[in-house]
């Protein structure tokens, strides 16, 4: 596809920067966009929640897991405790989290608008630019989310390390056993070290991810990444869209790999800290001790228990979930308001 370039005088640079996706949360048809996304992102989080359960295991365990022995451990959960065992806490997040995701989602969105018409253009490179748009909503929109998002988290965790076969408590019965143990501070067990881990990751993943963007378009693809808005039509709108499809793919790789590997330290002890019983006093473990219990039994590799399933988990998560997020925002948004 050739490049196609449009007057400055019709199209105002600010409209033209290349970090602008093209996608306008006032544009969105919000029905359409948590319509859509309700059953693709249930879809999605359904294959992909096996990683799920595989890295909470790991990370709780006293065990020396290395890198080649998630296949291992899914295995023995397969024997033991029958396929099912992949799958514990499924309910727990579907009824929890993937509407939470929406709340997120959201979130982004409009972050991501606000946040694009403060940055002007010339002063930052596309991948700075994108970047830094993109760190920013990302990380404003976790901590708006971690309110709903730790007691679900909290519950599905401790369903997740049950390896009983014939006891398996479901996520109400898990939330009345917290709340009685615990009280309602029980289900948010674990929130400090929660928004200090996924805050940096959605800044991060999301800030690799438009950078990622920007450097592959550049480099793999330089024609259409010249491409510029032109009358209402964006710049995906007029790009191939197998190209499209395999940015996307590529950038969420990278931005998953990026994410989970910078903050898989820091979710090793928030796990950790959510799944631990109480003392004999009746507290629960502070975040040091519970570093300083991995670097006495384990090293520093104790602080990347579960890497793997993890940079697969969000990884292959974030690929699927942004080429989701990418056609869900394309399929709902409204035609551009003629000019008169």
């Amino acid at each position: 596809m050739e490049a196609q370039t449009v007057p400055s005088s019709r199209v105002p640079e600010a409209q033209n920067a290349n970090w602008k996706n093209g996608m306008d949360w006032d544009r969105m048809d919000k029905r359409k966009f948590f319509g859509y996304g309700a059953g693709l992102f249930g879809t999605v989080a359904l294959g992909l929640f096996p990683l799920s359960v595989l890295k909470t295991r790991m990370m709780v365990s006293q065990e020396r897991y290395g890198l080649r022995d998630t296949a291992t451990l899914a295995r023995t959960i397969c024997r033991e405790e029958g396929i099912q065992g992949l799958y514990k806490g499924m309910g727990t997040i579907v009824a929890g989290k993937i509407p939470a995701r929406f709340i997120y989602l959201g979130a982004l969105e409009a972050f991501k608008s606000v946040a694009a018409k403060g940055v002007g253009d010339g002063w930052l490179s596309d991948a700075a630019a994108a970047g830094a748009i993109n760190f920013g909503a990302g990380g404003a929109s976790s901590l708006l989310t971690q309110c709903v998002f730790v007691p679900v988290e909290v519950i599905s965790q401790r369903q997740m390390i049950n390896k009983s076969v014939n006891n398996r408590p479901n996520g109400w019965r898990v939330a009345q056993a917290i709340w009685k143990s615990e009280g309602p501070r029980g289900l948010y067990r674990g929130f400090g070290a929660s928004v200090a881990t996924f805050v940096p990751n959605s800044a991060i993943w999301w800030g690799s991810y438009g950078a990622y963007q920007q450097l592959v378009w550049k480099h793999i693809f330089p024609e259409e990444h010249l491409i510029r808005n032109e009358g209402g039509v964006t710049k995906d709108e007029q790009r191939q869209g197998s190209s499209l499809v395999k940015v996307q793919a590529m950038s969420g790789i990278l931005a998953g790999c990026t994410a989970a590997f910078c903050t898989n330290p820091l979710d090793v002890i928030k796990t950790r800290l959510q799944v631990s019983p109480l003392d004999e006093r009746g507290k629960k473990p502070l975040a040091t001790k519970v570093l300083a219990d991995v670097l006495r039994d384990s090293g520093v590799r104790g602080l990347y228990k579960g890497v793997v399933p993890r940079m697969m988990s969000v990884s292959l998560w974030g690929t699927c979930m942004v080429s989701v997020y990418e056609l869900i925002k394309r399929m709902s948004t409204l035609p551009e308001p003629a000019s008169h």
